[in-house]
Order: C-alpha cells, then sequence, then structure tokens
C-alpha cells in the first residue's frame, strides 16, 4: 500500500496534521514506517483499539 509522505514530527515525536479519515492500513503503514509492530487488540462500535510496540 503507498501513502504520501507522512508529515515530520515536532520535538515531542508528535504528528500533528494526521488525516482525519484514519483507516486500519493506514495505522498499520504508519506504524511499519516508524518501526514499530502494530496489533489490533478489539473493536467496539467504530473504535478500534490497537497496540504500537518496538521490536517483535
Amino acid at each position: 500500500m503507498k501513502h504520501g509522505p507522512l508529515p515530520a514530527p515536532d520535538n515531542n515525536g508528535i504528528i500533528d496534521a494526521l488525516p482525519r479519515n484514519l483507516t486500519e492500513a493506514t495505522l498499520q503503514d504508519a506504524c511499519l514506517r516508524s518501526g514499530l509492530h502494530y496489533d489490533r487488540r478489539d473493536t467496539n462500535g467504530g473504535v478500534l483499539y490497537f497496540q504500537a510496540r518496538k521490536g517483535t
């Protein structure tokens, strides 16, 4: 999946210009680009619960 480049994070590592229509695929891609492991935990009424962590 190809997306445009992610905005540069500020000094605190926060990206404040994320798209308004975040999808699970967008989150997975952002984790991959950041060297994080994405793990879907649950969904509830349109809310996605996930964990992103370093390593495997």
